[in-house]
């Protein structure tokens, strides 16, 4: 499967705002109508502990259960269509807010965000104009670390960032953690590269910096 430049959407955007507002407001909508029914029913004894405890437990599925099972099923359906369409799947990282799935034989890259589940994104990779590794390294001395590696795709003037580690706290440069998650990072960089040379033996004509 060749995808041409004509048939890619230039602007690749990573959040859907409908999707994004329903997502966060649902629950505060859920907690807005538990109120009304509370104080215009005056409950006691269990109804008001279920119209009280009933909405947070709804929260806490609906943002730690509800979007990633989504997500996930999206993911399922996204990797089908690209099996239908003859994009050959040769790698594939699954990120928690983005998957990348990169077609090596014929060139392709494919994106699947989070917060815009329902808009694939499918490009030759020549379109991919430069792509490294980000380690997060901060501080400096005993101090230094990082919480955080990813690789970055610079598409047009978009810059795209996948995490291939990521935590709520730093660990040392030499620490498995860092260490593997740049490990990720370089592979990535390295197949985005390898597809981008051969996407301009296609005829594409970005320039890979």
């Amino acid at each position: 499967m060749q995808v041409t430049n004509q048939e890619v959407v230039l602007t690749i955007r990573k959040v859907n705002p409908l999707y994004t507002i329903i997502y966060f407001m649902v629950p505060v909508l859920v907690f807005a109508v538990a109120a009304v029914i509370g104080i215009n029913y005056d409950l006691i004894g269990t109804a008001a502990v279920v119209s009280f405890f009933g909405p947070v437990v709804f929260a806490v599925l609906w943002y730690w259960i509800g979007n990633p099972l989504l997500f996930k099923l999206r993911r399922k359906k996204f990797e089908r269509e690209l099996d239908a369409m003859g994009f050959v799947r040769s790698y594939t990282f699954y990120g928690s807010s983005t998957i990348t799935v990169i077609d090596e034989q014929n060139a392709n890259v494919a994106l699947l965000f989070r917060f815009h589940p329902f808009r694939p994104y499918i490009f030759p990779a020549a379109r991919v104009k430069k792509a490294w590794t980000d380690d997060g390294r901060m501080g400096k001395g005993f101090m230094e670390g990082s919480s955080q590696v990813s690789f970055i795709m610079a598409i047009g003037r978009k810059k795209i960032r996948v995490y291939t580690f990521r935590s709520n706290r730093r660990f040392t440069m030499n620490s498995d953690q860092i260490l593997t998650g740049i490990s990720k990072a370089d592979v990535v960089v390295e197949i985005l590269k390898n597809a981008h040379d051969r996407s301009l033996e296609y005829g594409h004509n970005e320039k890979y910096e």
